[in-house]
């Protein structure tokens, strides 16, 4: 039997939905990035002006796909800490809040700003 196993497999649990998101975001970028295309092509199909939020969009894909790199990145190395801390005999204090924090704020920015260009082209 391994030893914490239920600690192991819970904190492999956690990494793997990183990864996803990680995935997902980048993902998201590039959508994003193709979303741009099918606006861009079918306003000029249509003859009407493509709206614009004064944003390059691609700037936001490449960031949004950098972004997702970087969560897996993170979460690959919260992992191993946690991975080893679980197996040390003494008690440790849990306090690494920061890539759910900074991953939740970046998303709330980019929800704002997909809903004020949104807005725009109504």
């Amino acid at each position: 039997m391994i030893t914490n196993y239920t600690d192991h497999a819970a904190n492999e649990r956690t990494y793997l939905a990183w990864v996803r998101t990680g995935v997902t975001v980048m993902v998201l970028g590039f959508f994003v990035e193709r979303f741009e295309m099918f606006i861009k092509v079918s306003g000029t199909e249509s003859g009407q002006a493509v709206p614009s939020m004064g944003l390059d969009i691609s700037v936001l894909a490449v960031f949004l796909v950098a972004l997702g790199i970087l969560v897996i990145a993170f979460s690959t190395g919260h992992y191993i800490r946690i991975n080893r801390a679980i197996d040390r005999e003494e008690t440790i204090r849990f306090k690494d809040l920061t890539l759910p924090l900074v991953m939740s704020g970046l998303l709330f920015v980019f929800g704002i700003l997909l809903m004020l260009w949104l807005v725009r082209i109504i």
